[in-house]
């Protein structure tokens, strides 16, 4: 089968191919025709002469047949450059296939690309909303922010007034203080009275029995005289015991005349008694009721005092000074050329946020990042020496060294126990640190202590320069989970910032 697309030979060279092989053809014949006629010995002289063009005709067709055979290399030439040819087509055919295959997918591509690109569209669409929805949260935090403070000047006019009725309520319960100790001084009296008749009576009441056992005894010893006097005589017995009863009805008459004063003034004495008892009863019901009725009053004052207690707590807790430890990175390398100035005035707000919001507070500063790197400052109270620290500090040359000041940072935060710890970062944006797997162990270990990084931004160009590096102080933020913000919103978020930490101190000591 003949291949379609080869290519075709010219009508020209096909027509030369056509004579050059039909005059090989007859010279050849002609060759074999004088041949035969030389090898035949009956031929004449005058053939013989004829034989020399014949001869020359010959050579003449050799010729031929080497031009012939030159001919027929050509066209095999030909014939094996159209083979090439045609393998050349064939493999171009196969080129041609692979590229409207790459074609198919490179189209498909595209098509995966577009879609891509309108799903972005409308992610970049859904980020502008919800900007637009931060924007107004933020706004709305500022306003709440605002109502704090009016709500923390109202409660403290409340903490004035309450502080007043306090000391009232103090006066009023010092005063029933002393009118209880009053009453509680007329019930002593009035015991020690019952106790002091009491032990009257019981005095009496001893000396009657003693009396008694004196009779009973003297009896005891009368009868037996009179036995005795029975045994001698039974007339003078009788005599002497009619005296002698006589003598004894006598002195019992007396003795029942004692005894009968006796008991009358034991009577007296039991309803002296009992009028003591009746008085110190009634003087523990005036007690009581006294007692009862302060009882309520103290309890209403206190529950006030515990209400006006708790509020004040409530209240201190915004105001009573607490360990605190705050370590301040400042970066004011050179890429802060256009915005050191700015950096220099947030340092100086956070210093004096720590001031005012804790006395208690001690600061210390890392700067990183200038071509002159001061120490860290030791930690210690907010000074005027601690606001100078950055007045000589400037930012010609120098590079941003996070790996130093974070492990700076959580040195000191080591060092330092019993306190709540809170990290600030100032800077452009950009956190360039010598030794990334030394930033990671000192990240996980400010982490798992519960120290939040927090930073304040302050670029001189758009946000998308913030993440030029490898690793940013969003990144070092987000890893502890502490705030980012910028040169609008740093201001009002030191005071959430702040007043969280005092929470979480207040929170961690009532656990």
């Amino acid at each position: 089968m003949t291949d379609s697309n080869a290519p075709r030979m010219p009508m020209a060279a096909s027509g030369n191919m056509a004579m050059n092989m039909s005059t090989v053809s007859a010279t050849s014949q002609k060759l074999s025709e004088m041949a035969i006629e030389a090898a035949t010995p009956n031929q004449d002289a005058s053939k013989a002469a004829d034989i020399q063009p014949q001869i020359k005709q010959s050579k003449l067709a050799a010729t031929s047949s080497r031009t012939l055979a030159s001919t027929s290399s050509q066209l095999e030439m030909t014939r094996s450059r159209e083979k090439a040819f045609n393998m050349q087509r064939i493999q171009l055919a196969e080129q041609l296939g692979s590229e409207r295959k790459q074609r198919t997918e490179l189209e498909a591509l595209l098509v995966d690309l577009q879609q891509e690109l309108a799903s972005l569209t409308s992610n970049n669409e859904a980020s502008v909303v919800e900007c637009t929805r931060l924007h107004g949260e933020i706004q709305q935090l500022k306003s709440e922010a605002t109502e704090t403070a009016e709500w923390v000047v109202a409660m403290q006019k409340d903490i004035i007034n309450l502080e007043c009725k306090l000391k009232e309520v103090t006066a009023d319960l010092e005063q029933s203080i002393l009118s209880r100790d009053t009453l509680q001084k007329a019930h002593d009296e009035a015991v020690e009275n019952y106790d002091r008749q009491t032990r009257k009576v019981l005095e009496l009441e001893e000396e009657l029995k003693a009396k008694i056992r004196d009779l009973d005894a003297a009896n005891k010893k009368l009868q037996e005289v009179h036995d005795d006097d029975v045994k001698f005589t039974i007339p003078s017995i009788h005599e002497a015991h009619k005296s002698r009863e006589s003598d004894l009805q006598q002195r019992l008459a007396r003795k029942g005349t004692e005894a009968k004063n006796l008991r009358r003034e034991l009577n007296a004495l039991r309803l002296t008694w009992a009028e003591a008892v009746m008085k110190k009863e009634v003087a523990e019901q005036e007690l009581i009721d006294n007692t009862e009725e302060q009882r309520v009053e103290a309890s209403q004052a206190q529950q006030e005092l515990a209400d006006s207690r708790k509020q004040f707590d409530e209240l201190q807790k915004l105001i009573v000074p607490f360990p605190q430890t705050v370590v301040i990175c400042v970066d004011p390398s050179g890429s802060t050329a256009g915005s050191v100035h700015e950096i220099k005035q947030a340092y100086r707000d956070v210093l004096h946020k720590i001031k005012s919001s804790n006395d208690d507070a001690r600061a210390a500063v890392v700067i990183h990042g200038s071509s002159m790197r001061p120490d860290p400052s030791p930690l210690e109270a907010v000074s005027d020496a601690t606001f100078r620290m950055m007045d000589s500090v400037g930012s010609i040359g120098g590079s941003e060294d996070y790996t130093y000041c974070l492990e700076k940072a959580n040195g000191i935060f080591k060092a330092d126990v019993d306190s709540q710890k809170l990290l600030i970062l100032i800077g452009d944006g950009d956190a360039i640190c010598s030794n990334l797997f030394s930033v990671n162990d000192t990240l996980g270990q400010l982490s798992s202590a519960g120290i939040l990084a927090h930073s304040i931004v302050l670029s001189n160009g758009p946000e998308n320069l913030w993440f030029a590096g490898d690793l940013t102080m969003k990144d070092i933020s987000l890893w502890t989970g502490g705030r980012v913000e910028d040169k609008d919103t740093y201001l009002s978020a030191l005071e959430e910032i702040f007043r969280h930490e005092r929470e979480q101190h207040f929170r961690k000591s009532e656990e």
